[in-house]
């Protein structure tokens, strides 16, 4: 399937990567890619995706494609019409639109942490700023949104806190954890 995905993205010229195991893999460098090893501090190489997914075509564990955000938003209707419950599709930031196994969030994943060290969900607590957060903020007793989250988080957060900028992470956790 990541092999169609990523065919379909690049006829729309989106700019697409991989993460392939402990690779990021792009077709083309530019200013995107620059941008994601700037921001992340990842290597970025570039490969013909057609035969690297011909190779590993199970290897692939995220696609993420960046545009503008309106682009984004125009095309990730068309991805859930074509893939459905197949993929998982949400934004990290504005202009990022990850694509994953429909069963991988981080919702699932703190759901995954909290069953394994034996912690009720109504112990937990999830702090995030971005609708990648989302199922994570909404799994966790308390969702807690930073100030500077976009007010779609806000709204479904049970609590909003600080900024990143003004250390909301620490306001959380003390307010809510140690107090």
């Amino acid at each position: 399937m990541a092999t169609k995905i990523v065919r379909d993205v690049a006829c729309r010229g989106i700019y697409a990567q991989i993460y392939l195991k402990d690779r990021v893999v792009t077709p083309q460098l530019n200013d995107w890619s620059r941008e994601y090893e700037r921001i992340s501090s990842v290597r970025i190489e570039q490969a013909d995706l057609s035969i690297l997914l011909s190779q590993e075509p199970e290897g692939v564990e995220k696609i993420l494609l960046m545009a503008k955000e309106s682009d984004l938003d125009q095309f990730a209707p068309r991805l859930r019409e074509l893939y459905g419950e197949k993929v998982h599709l949400t934004k990290s930031k504005p202009c990022f639109l990850e694509m994953t196994d429909c069963q991988v969030n981080k919702g699932v994943a703190l759901a995954a942490l909290a069953e394994r060290f034996g912690i009720a969900r109504e112990d937990v607590m999830a702090i995030g700023d971005s609708f990648n957060d989302l199922e994570m903020i909404k799994y966790a007793g308390i969702g807690v949104a930073m100030g500077n989250a976009r007010s779609e988080i806000k709204e479904q957060a049970d609590l909003v806190t600080a900024s990143n900028e003004e250390d909301g992470v620490a306001e959380a956790i003390e307010r809510y954890v140690l107090n």
